[in-house]
């Protein structure tokens, strides 16, 4: 799992304060689709991210189809001065084997009590569980300026 790439550690904190994120997807007509994602974690620098979400969701299915996803996470009530947000773009695929399944479910858990009372009262098998491959990351920060200056892409 992973591809151990390594994001800012500026970039990465931003994310784990980050209580929502949005997951992009495309449906299999081309149209996309966003969902907000609380079940989510990362490691290997950033360079993956993991989600659990319901087996047979919508989202799945559009992941069968297509694995190029984008997650976004932004901060609430942020002055336009001070205005961040980031984008990891990637490829994203469930998750395998026992092993895996429990380290990924274990590091979600961490984050979000919601889970791991599900996964506590239902087992393990209640989510199935994706990572996404980092391939790219996008960074907005106004405190750098508003234009062009405030963004920075990043290939991994």
């Amino acid at each position: 799992m992973g591809n151990g790439s390594v994001i800012k550690q500026e970039i990465l904190d931003y994310i784990a304060s980050t209580p929502w994120a949005v997951l992009a997807t495309v449906r299999g007509d081309g149209t996309p689709v966003i969902r907000t994602i609380g079940a989510f974690a990362f490691e290997n620098g950033g360079g993956s991210v993991y989600f659990a979400t319901f087996p047979g969701a919508d989202k799945t299915r559009h992941i069968d189809g297509n694995s190029r996803v984008s997650f976004f996470f932004q901060h609430e009530g942020q002055q336009l001065q001070e205005f961040r947000n980031v984008e990891l773009l990637g490829d994203a695929a469930k998750v395998n084997g026992e092993d895996d399944i429990r380290h990924v479910a274990a590091l979600i858990s961490e984050r979000s009590p919601i889970v791991q009372a599900f996964i506590e009262k239902n087992g393990i098998a209640v989510f199935d569980y994706y990572e996404v491959r980092v391939t790219e990351v996008k960074s907005l920060d106004y405190r750098n300026g508003i234009g062009p200056q405030a963004i920075e892409v990043v290939f991994l």
